[in-house]
């Protein structure tokens, strides 16, 4: 159980980072599908810090997701942070492949944005609003690959979309600006009641997430990450959908951030607007 594991500076960052978003992405086509909702508080020692919005819509031919983080509290009255994902992709027979995606920062006002598009039979192609040093480009050249996945596409790979082998492997990742791999392994079979918080009611798949950086940090970051890999905990939660039978939605995280222990819960989480199951709740 979870418990026991452990216009504002901030409007402006959002104003800015979601201008920027627009001004980069490529045209996109709505889709009607089933829409999965969820919203995380991110507390340290009990005080909320982050806040996490996970939204994706499925449908017969494909998927639409998008994540956006806020800082809260303490952290965004001393950091004011916010980013933003988007995600389009297809259905490939068993498989998932994307077909755009973009994603924004902004920190103190100041905005970054990067997109990706995969064309068949090509490594994705990014563009950025600023630039970076020569020798880190060539080495993000140098490990992009065919089929290469964005984050949110790893996550539903390993975890929303996989199956009946739910966070069993290792993904590369791009996001625009930086290739790094993601290993999924599972922990154990868990479960969840209302002492835990957060409104999912029942069983869930307990996943370690290894991040190792491959190409796109300083070599002072680099070999930092690769000597203390950053870990952390997602808890992946069974729900049956129309379109794609059962689904793996992430329900809590944990992990550390700048040494201290966080907990992550959904205090909203609905598929269609109903909760996830007959014993969650949709919202606290």
């Amino acid at each position: 159980m979870i418990h026991d594991r452990f216009m504002t500076p901030h409007g402006l960052c959002r104003t800015a980072l979601l201008a920027g978003l627009v001004a980069m992405a490529p045209a996109t086509h709505a889709r009607a599908g089933e829409v999965v909702d969820m919203h995380y508080d991110v507390e340290i020692a009990g005080t909320r810090i982050l806040e996490l919005g996970y939204r994706l819509d499925l449908d017969k031919a494909g998927y639409q997701s998008a994540l956006s983080v806020d800082s809260r509290g303490i952290l965004d009255l001393f950091s004011s942070i916010a980013v933003d994902m988007q995600v389009v992709g297809r259905f490939i027979g068993a498989g998932i492949e994307p077909v755009s995606f973009q994603m924004g920062s902004a920190k103190q006002g100041k905005g970054k944005q990067a997109s990706i598009v995969w064309g068949p039979g090509k490594v994705p192609a990014a563009r950025r609003s600023y630039e970076l040093p020569r020798q880190r480009e060539q080495a993000i050249a140098q490990a992009l690959t065919t089929g290469m996945p964005d984050p949110l596409t790893a996550l539903l790979r390993q975890g929303v979309l996989a199956g009946s082998s739910p966070c069993t492997g290792t993904e590369r990742v791009f996001n625009g600006a930086e290739v790094y791999d993601l290993a999924f392994t599972v922990d154990k079979n868990d479960s969840f009641s209302s002492s835990d918080g957060g409104v999912y009611r029942g069983p869930a798949i307990k996943c370690l997430v290894t991040y190792r950086p491959v190409a796109g940090l300083s070599h002072k970051k680099t070999r930092k990450n690769l000597k203390d890999p950053p870990r952390f905990n997602i808890w992946f939660a069974p729900v049956a959908t129309r379109s794609k039978g059962i689904v793996y939605v992430p329900v809590a995280a944990a992990g550390t951030f700048k040494g201290k222990t966080f907990v992550a819960r959904a205090d909203r989480a609905t598929l269609g607007g109903a909760p996830l199951n007959a014993q969650s709740l949709a919202r606290q």
